[in-house]
């Protein structure tokens, strides 16, 4: 029982009889009882999940341009003052992503965290290689306790200069969405109404929505106003993508018709742009339109905004004590180009040289002014 709570004991009417001295003697033996009854070195846990990503990764491979093939492998042990280290045990391996330098897995892992049991994550990143064992790129730990202080992000540097890996926790609450505005129009829409045997300009809107994630759920975003007449519409108002979230491969959809008081809307054509891309674009962005005829196409009058500049603070510790590698892999299973490559099973060595990381948290401020 923690020091300071209050007891409340009922004492019962046999017992009353007894000494002031005697009945302080038994409150106090049901105080120690408590405290010594319940489980010794019992922690609370929490479920965390969390997902990778990482940042220059040099290539392993013979080639000036080259980029590597990465996956990573987590392996997890208890590491505290006064214990001796535990031999690491695997925990989970990312799917491999190729020919990226800045990779980020989609996989999420959950852990069961026990807040200042010594939990420690090392994760090593491999370059895949199709022919010989799997190249290593580079390796850090960290206390799962010092993650979890972080606030939902944190960077670890690889060793020798290798790049970083990024863990953050998902979904990552500290996050914010950064609205997207811009002004829609368009030109060279296909004629579609018929006016006395002739083709006339159509009566042009636009249907917008978004999705998140490639195989996410589709919700509607906006559906502006009706021109008519107009082959190259310009709608006034401005449009606003609230729920952006950078990085977690948002698309947004336009869906242009023609609008027909006496039958069915006609379709113009639709193009997908992904949010990120739209994000770090300014000026006028023109896309052209799928499924439509001519030179059709939608112009996006972007608003600027001020880059997201991370905040950080920094930790400076050692770096890995060897350069051998700790790992050993097998040969991976070949995948075809369109499937995920599933990295080989590896395995850890019976002694473990001790690895620190440079270790920064990341966290984003986002000014939500739009100017127009």
């Amino acid at each position: 029982m923690p020091c300071g709570d209050i007891l409340f004991v009922r004492i019962p009417t046999d017992l009353r009889r007894l000494p002031t001295m005697k009945i302080l003697q038994l409150l106090f033996c049901i105080c120690i009882h408590q405290a010594i009854g319940s489980p010794a070195g019992a922690v609370a846990s929490v479920n965390i999940t969390f997902v990778l990503s990482a940042e220059s990764l040099p290539c392993q491979d013979v080639g000036l341009f080259s980029k590597p093939d990465a996956f990573v492998a987590i392996f997890s042990f208890l590491k505290s003052p006064g214990l001796s280290q535990k031999e690491p045990q695997p925990f989970g391996t990312t799917s491999t992503i190729r020919d990226d330098s800045n990779p980020e897995w989609p996989d999420k892992f959950s852990y069961n965290w026990k807040n200042g049991t010594g939990q420690t994550w090392l994760f090593w990143v491999f370059d895949h290689d199709h022919v010989t064992s799997n190249d290593p790129i580079g390796a850090a730990e960290v206390s799962v306790d010092r993650f979890m202080e972080s606030g939902g992000s944190l960077r670890l540097k690889l060793y020798e200069e290798a790049g970083s890996i990024v863990i953050t926790r998902y979904p990552y609450r500290r996050t914010r969405t950064v609205p997207i505005a811009f002004k829609l129009s368009a030109k060279n829409l296909p004629p579609r109404d018929r006016i006395w045997g002739y083709m006339g300009a159509s009566d042009p809107y636009a249907v917008i929505s978004y999705q998140n994630g490639k195989n996410g759920r589709v919700n509607a975003l906006h559906k502006t106003g009706i021109f008519t007449n107009k082959a190259n519409p310009s709608w006034p108002r401005p449009i606003e993508f609230t729920q952006y979230e950078p990085k977690t491969n948002q698309t947004l959809h336009f869906h242009l018709y023609d609008r027909d008081l006496l039958s069915k809307d006609e379709f113009l054509g639709d193009v997908s742009i992904p949010a990120d891309y739209l994000y770090e674009r300014s000026g006028s962005v023109v896309v052209p339109l799928r499924n439509s005829e001519g030179n059709a196409a939608i112009v996006l009058e972007m608003y600027s905004r001020p880059d997201p500049e991370p905040r950080h603070t920094t930790e400076s510790v050692l770096f890995v004590t060897s350069a051998e590698p700790m790992l050993t892999t097998t040969t991976a299973t070949v995948a075809s180009s369109d499937v995920p490559l599933t990295p080989a099973t590896t395995t850890v060595p019976s002694t473990l040289p001790t690895i620190s990381s440079e270790v920064e948290d990341l966290y984003y401020d986002y000014d939500n002014d739009v100017e127009a």
